[in-house]
């Protein structure tokens, strides 16, 4: 009898420890999960960041190179009064009057 309850204790101690095995690969394997899905997420969101970033810095562009014709038409006219400026800040901010925007171009010259 008690050669029978040994092997089964044995058989059973097998099998926990397969268990425990088992559960610990599987914890293991979650941890990678967990550790590649957060480096996933980071680099998502240092993307999204980038591609923010990428349409401000276009964005400033266009308003640098606007306040440049802005200047070099003052500076060309040497008219600067208070109605120039509005009706430079009309052309540029308000409407964005691509057409007048153009004629100032041509008067002022590009580099």
């Amino acid at each position: 009898m008690s050669e029978e309850y040994n092997e089964v204790l044995l058989k059973m101690d097998e099998r926990a420890n397969a268990l425990v095995l088992s559960m610990n690969e599987a914890k293991r394997s979650l941890h990678q999960r967990k550790l590649q899905a957060n480096k996933v997420f980071v680099f998502q969101v240092l993307f999204a960041i980038a591609v923010f970033f990428c349409f401000y810095l276009i964005y400033e562009n266009q308003n640098l190179k606007d306040s440049d014709l802005q200047l070099r038409y003052l500076k060309a006219t040497n008219n600067i009064d208070m109605e120039v400026a509005c009706w430079l800040d009309i052309v540029f901010n308000v409407y964005r009057n691509e057409e007048e925007m153009a004629v100032i171009r041509q008067n002022v010259g590009r580099r």
